[in-house]
């Protein structure tokens, strides 16, 4: 680039300056301050990129040179002005454009993320109205046993604390509904997917007898097990199990208990598929039966 002396006017000149890493050039005897240029045009070595101003800057210095030999170096140092002016203007708005076109992107997508979480914490709140109202929770509790340890659970008082739970372990979010329409399926309450649609059209329709890949198969058939199980079935295993009877208020309670003493395991229930068969009410239990033996004999 072309920088002008601060010589004389009779004797000023035009300096082709190429390395903008020194303050400073010499003309004789006197120093010429090229600060500012460096600021403007930046680091000139190879390793590092070039700057659009100093490609432009770099690509007129032939004709700087050329100028002050014919034209009046003020009018040479006018036209190096009037050049950095258009270069620091034009860059300003490249910058300025691309920060505006990164922001609107920016907003945009904060907006759809802002409206999902909404539509995510309405769908949660919804899922537990209705489990809670249809005093699911001890249920639940059983079903999710493999996503949340037993400790935990424990302390767990209603739905949303759970479904808190599932997010927390990354296991239910915004992006992936499968383990909620899993435990529609498993739970057989299909009225809730029509619920969930009116504030979540694209949920998707859960079919029954859909194949769970979120649940194990032994934790599917335990499912199965609890809703079969009458109030006298869970009476007549609790006298089989316990002296004095613990009075388990359903089948879950029953189940959760037995899970803890560790009477009924994944690969090891054979005591508790001899329990069901000295049951009274036979009819539905061959079937399930025949199922957890199967399970028992896959381990």
């Amino acid at each position: 680039m072309c920088i002008p002396c601060s010589c004389p006017e009779e004797c000023q000149r035009m300096h082709d300056v190429k390395n903008f890493n020194n303050d400073t050039v010499y003309c004789g005897d006197f120093e010429i301050s090229i600060s500012r240029y460096c600021r403007l045009l930046g680091d000139t070595s190879e390793d590092v990129p070039v700057s659009p101003c100093r490609q432009f800057l770099h690509s007129c210095h032939l004709m700087f040179a050329y100028a002050s030999e014919v034209v009046p170096v003020s009018l040479c140092m006018l036209f190096v002005y009037s050049c950095l002016l258009m270069c620091a203007f034009v860059y300003s708005c490249l910058v300025m454009g691309a920060s505006r076109a990164g922001h609107g992107a920016s907003s945009e997508q904060i907006a759809i993320q802002g409206k999902k979480a909404k539509q995510f914490n309405v769908l949660k709140s919804v899922v537990s109205k209705w489990y809670d109202s249809n005093n699911c929770l001890t249920m639940l509790k059983v079903l999710f046993r493999d996503h949340v340890d037993n400790g935990k659970l424990s302390r767990i008082i209603n739905t949303m604390d759970l479904l808190n739970e599932l997010v927390k372990r990354d296991h239910l979010h915004v992006n992936n509904l499968a383990l909620l329409c899993d435990t529609i399926s498993i739970t057989k309450h299909f009225v809730l997917q029509r619920k969930i649609q009116e504030i979540l059209p694209s949920f998707p329709d859960v079919k029954e007898g859909t194949i769970s890949e979120k649940f194990t198969i032994h934790r599917q058939k335990l499912m199965k097990c609890g809703m079969a199980l009458t109030p006298r079935d869970v009476t007549e295993i609790d006298g089989l199990y316990n002296i004095p009877l613990k009075h388990y208020t359903d089948s879950w309670s029953m189940i959760a208990d037995l899970e803890n003493r560790l009477v009924i395991i994944n690969g090891d229930m054979k005591d508790f598929i001899d329990i069901l068969k000295k049951l009274e009410n036979q009819f539905p239990w061959k079937a399930l039966r025949d199922e957890l033996q199967s399970i028992q004999s896959s381990n």
